[in-house]
């Protein structure tokens, strides 16, 4: 699967703003209730939107890594090593799900599953796909607070009375808190991101250079670009996230 990576570095910096303008605004109007919402909303928005680029990630290594295994397999003789993704897996992944019509023909629909749930599937299918562990520690009290913030969004997001909007100061600290710990996670991905594009590239630097030829001309095999996301993962990463955590700890 071929991701677009551009259009999800351009996402996420359009986030980003949003999340510093929330920030900025909240600052000089600490008490403000629509400063408070507005921080919790943004902050979420750009958790959801990571997310998903985890997962997008995690389909586009996996498929990169499959596409190696059967290359040395095909060359070499080499046996296969990637683990591969389950079909269930692969549905939660292309986040649709399978409807029957009356007609009898089955058709594709978008499928929802709460955020929470989400977090921990993100992290474990693109740990799956990196060959590495980067699953946080759910035990620390920032995972706690994280979940909070994201009860405040739903809450403030589909208010029923006028409590529903207000955001207390415990609140507002606890999910400012929540937020943060999920940017130390953020930034471990990082990392890991660049280190598996590092060894895919690696991998293809041994191949022979009449494979290498064909996955360049694609008139071999499925075209692997690695090389070309090094920077795009790099803006889709640290760089962001080291802007935003000043602006909450301010």
């Amino acid at each position: 699967m071929k991701i677009d990576i551009e259009n999800l570095s351009n996402t996420s910096e359009i986030l980003v703003s949003d999340v510093k303008q929330s920030l900025a605004d909240f600052k000089k109007r600490p008490t403000s209730q629509y400063c408070r919402r507005a921080v919790i909303r943004t902050g979420i928005s750009y958790l959801e939107n990571k997310l998903f680029s985890y997962r997008q990630l995690a389909l586009s290594f996996h498929q990169q890594w499959c596409e190696l295994d059967i290359i040395k397999q095909t060359e070499e003789g080499l046996p296969h090593k990637t683990e591969t993704f389950s079909a269930h897996e692969l549905t939660i992944l292309s986040e649709t799900q399978a409807q029957l019509k009356d007609d009898g023909e089955i058709r594709e629909i978008p499928a929802f599953y709460p955020l929470t749930k989400l977090f921990r599937f993100s992290f474990k299918s693109l740990s799956k796909a990196l060959m590495t562990n980067i699953s946080p520690d759910y035990s620390q009290v920032g995972w706690e607070r994280l979940q909070k913030a994201i009860d405040i969004r739903n809450r403030i997001t589909h208010a029923r009375a006028c409590e529903d909007l207000q955001i207390s100061d415990d609140e507002m600290k606890s999910a400012k808190d929540g937020i943060l710990w999920f940017i130390a996670q953020d930034n471990k991905v990082n990392d890991a991101l660049l280190h598996c594009t590092n060894n895919i590239v690696v991998e293809l630097c041994k191949l022979p250079e009449s494979t290498k030829s064909g996955i360049t001309n694609g008139s071999e095999h499925p075209e692997l670009p690695p090389k070309k996301w090094t920077p795009k993962l790099t803006q889709l990463g640290g760089v962001h996230e080291n802007k935003i955590a000043k602006a909450y700890l301010l």
